[in-house]
């Protein structure tokens, strides 16, 4: 056997490279029916779960950046869609880190604001846990079979919440037109029973890990794939029979390298959360990311108007309603704060390296 003929022959052997993941799934969605309300969306989350799309490779188990392209292509095709599938999958690599395994069949939120003011209030009973008190941004609430809720005793603990525990709850359904479909809301939760082993991890395991500033970047990548979503609708417009002129082109080519560079920070997040990147310098890089690709996606929805005028707006549903939803998903980086954090954390290095 030559050198050659080994090599084909060991590749025969070896399963196929999750590399190719994210094409299956662009092929998958696809096939989805048109996207644009919350059931629709909720159908659609259910149907990639049940046939393995939504099974990302966790955080930090050496193909990040397979996860990454996966959540940019759900953010692509609907931005609804990514968020619920970006919660599923944070949930895994929670649970993951938390050493404690997903209930099997079940599709998996994240409604964990670390707001002070809004957090649920845990309490202990001879009986397990009480939860008590207001939940914002719980999103797939009439979707999701299971949540991981974050709430103060008078530390912050993690819980695995089935939905059916909620019970009836009362809801304040949000009013906003972008992400109307991830049908998002603030829930008011009085005395939620939950058995004495709904504990995920240990107190202010949530925030301590690693994990919590790699899923950071995974919501950047959706806000990538909406960008993405932007700018192939773009070029589609330009394949129709309209002539552009070199200021559309200008503002397109602009828009392509602004999602180069938001891309190629995601690149490097992916390679530096897979080689084991320490905590405090994984919180630095997060931080950093996430404003580069925020920039990079307004920027893209700049651009892109700019080159094509209205008219998408005005007579393409599906595009129209990306105009509406990226700006929604952006404003949850809150920009000046973390430039804040970000700030602080670089003024105590010395380290002037940018290459």
């Amino acid at each position: 056997m030559t050198a050659l003929q080994a090599q084909e022959s060991a590749q025969l052997l070896t399963p196929r490279p999750t590399r190719f993941r994210h094409q299956k799934l662009r092929d998958a969605l696809r096939d989805l029916p048109p996207l644009g309300d919350i059931p629709s969306v909720a159908t659609a989350t259910r149907e990639l779960f049940e046939n393995g799309y939504l099974d990302l490779p966790l955080l930090g188990e050496k193909d990040t950046r397979t996860r990454f392209r996966c959540l940019v292509e759900l953010g692509a095709h609907d931005l609804s869609l990514a968020r619920l599938a970006q919660g599923h999958a944070d949930a895994l690599s929670v649970l993951h880190e938390a050493g404690r395994e997903p209930v099997a069949k079940s599709v998996y939120g994240v409604w964990a604001t670390r707001s002070h003011e809004q957090l649920l209030r845990a309490e202990c009973t001879s009986e397990g846990w009480l939860l008590h008190g207001e939940l914002p941004n719980c999103a797939g609430i009439n979707s999701v079979d299971r949540a991981l809720i974050l709430a103060r005793l008078p530390e912050p603990m993690l819980f695995d919440v089935p939905r059916s525990a909620l019970g009836s709850v009362e809801v304040e359904t949000y009013r906003a037109v972008g992400m109307a479909a991830a049908d998002s809301c603030s829930v008011h939760l009085e005395r939620c029973q939950l058995s004495v082993d709904a504990i995920a991890g240990s107190p202010g395991f949530f925030t301590a890990r690693r994990g919590f500033w790699a899923g950071a970047i995974d919501v950047a990548a959706c806000w990538l794939g909406g960008a993405v979503g932007v700018y192939r609708a773009s070029l589609n417009q330009l394949s129709q029979p309209i002539v552009f002129d070199s200021h559309a082109q200008a503002h397109l080519g602009a828009a392509f390298a602004s999602l180069s560079a938001a891309g190629q920070v995601l690149h490097d997040a992916a390679h530096a959360i897979d080689a084991g990147e320490a905590t405090a310098a994984l919180q630095r890089r997060a931080l950093w990311t996430r404003h580069v690709v925020e920039q990079s996606c307004s920027a893209v929805l700049d651009h892109t108007s700019r080159a094509l005028g209205d008219t998408p707006m005005l007579f393409d549903a599906a595009h129209a309603r990306r105009i509406a939803d990226l700006p929604v998903y952006l404003r949850q980086n809150q920009t000046e704060r973390d430039l804040a954090s970000l700030g602080e954390l670089v003024s105590k290095l010395n380290d002037a390296s940018w290459l």
